[in-house]
């Protein structure tokens, strides 16, 4: 099932770059966890118990198409991923 493009998707969570190489590929999941990470995802790396943005690089080996992040407060993240969902 697709998300979006990766175009949609940074325009509801109001990223800055709208004309990445990659603007038009389509989002097929949302992965927080690159061990669970499949090809066309989206990487939201979170800080829990380890921080994500050490897997950033993984992530992308693994096949994501894009990786999200620049906020400080996870939640403020699940809010912009439900707003992708309307």
């Amino acid at each position: 099932m697709a998300i979006g493009t990766v175009a949609q998707i940074v325009k509801v969570v109001k990223a800055i770059d709208y004309q990445t190489d990659y603007r038009f590929d389509v989002i097929e999941s949302v992965s927080f966890d690159t061990r669970k990470l499949t090809q066309n995802s989206l990487f939201i790396p979170l800080k829990g118990q380890t921080d994500g943005h050490d897997y950033i690089q993984q992530a992308i080996e693994k096949g994501a198409k894009a990786v999200f992040w620049g906020r400080q407060d996870q939640n403020s993240t699940r809010r912009d991923l439900c707003d992708l969902g309307r």
